[in-house]
């Protein structure tokens, strides 16, 4: 069932979600979604389907084997769980550093003090590898497991390059300042920026050629008409696009109006 078919009523106050400056979303909702939204996060119901955006909840116990719902807990101490979950994140954005981050948000109760006995553990433990890399200060992270690709990637193997257009919360994107100390590309989600403060637009996407940002594109879909407008792209200062590059953007993007349902792309 979804929340309109449940049976209580009234409204209630909640933090539904953290934000991604860190402070808390909420507000008021239906007492019936707030029912069904713990009972997913308890693990006791699932969510069956979704219809556009509405979520419809089964119990989780039709689904899933009960020696799975009723196993012990893996993670028996908060140590253990901040650990998995600072492990987990490495993993997700590939390369970290140990420092507060915006990578780590919503990762309850992880202060500096934690997050610095999480980072000591995984270390001794070998499942995270310290490294260095060239114009940045201090150690980064990444998972033990990645050792083997990062040796690829240095052997200096020809490899292909790609582009890329970016998701402005796309995991490697989490951390804005890791990526402007690594890439020197500085980005901002400017959709909760005033327009008459917006630097670009309020949702730019960042373009990944090769092994750095070449820049940012801003773009809007017309699903009636099937056509991907491209309003506008910045390349970044200094930046040599080649005629390869430029070919190789045309073609990410006819790809991304493809993605977007539109079969026509429009230059602005």
């Amino acid at each position: 069932m979804s929340s309109d078919e449940l049976p209580i009523k009234g409204d209630i106050h909640w933090h539904s979600a953290i934000h991604w400056s860190g402070e808390w979303g909420g507000g008021t909702t239906k007492a019936a979604r707030s029912a069904l939204e713990q009972l997913y996060s308890q693990g006791e119901c699932i969510i069956h389907h979704k219809d556009g955006a509405r979520k419809y909840y089964d119990f989780a116990e039709k689904y899933i084997p009960k020696e799975i719902l009723s196993a012990d807990d893996p993670l028996q101490s908060e140590e253990e769980h901040l650990k998995w979950r600072v492990k987990r994140r490495i993993g997700a954005v590939g390369l970290m550093w140990n420092r507060k981050s915006d990578a780590f948000l919503g990762i309850w109760g992880l202060d500096n003090d934690k997050r610095n006995a999480a980072f000591s553990a995984l270390t001794e433990s070998g499942e995270i590898t310290a490294l260095e890399v060239e114009g940045t200060r201090g150690e980064m992270y990444i998972l033990a497991r990645d050792e083997a690709l990062l040796e690829a990637a240095m052997s200096g193997e020809k490899l292909t390059p790609r582009c890329e257009i970016i998701a402005p919360l796309d995991v490697m994107l989490w951390d804005r300042k890791l990526i402007s100390s690594i890439f020197a590309f500085e980005y901002s989600w400017e959709i909760y920026t005033p327009a008459e403060k917006r630097k670009y637009g309020c949702y730019t996407l960042p373009i990944l050629c090769g092994d750095g940002f070449a820049g940012r594109l801003e773009a809007s879909a017309d699903t009636k008409a099937k056509t991907l407008y491209i309003r506008n792209i910045w390349y970044e200062k200094g930046a040599k696009i080649t005629q390869a590059q430029k070919r190789a953007i045309e073609k990410r993007i006819e790809r991304f109006a493809k993605f977007n349902g539109c079969e026509s792309v429009i230059y602005l």
